[in-house]
């Protein structure tokens, strides 16, 4: 291989419990030996699953200003 080449790479895909995804991800970052793909690019950021919980924090937000 030459010196500008990466190192072969695998695709996991894989589930966990909402509880313990802050945890998980954040150990997996600290060891910087993963690389995350958004597999919602093309979806709108009103659709995804946390949305609920990010505009309820901006309107706590902007209650306490």
């Amino acid at each position: 291989m030459g010196i500008f080449r990466s190192e072969d790479m695998y695709l996991y895909k894989f589930g966990m419990a909402k509880d313990h995804a802050w945890d998980v991800i954040n150990y997996m970052g600290a060891i910087d030996c993963v690389h995350i793909i958004d597999m919602n690019v093309n979806e709108i950021s009103f659709n995804l699953p946390y949305a609920e919980v990010v505009n309820r924090c901006n309107d706590l937000e902007r209650r306490l200003e």
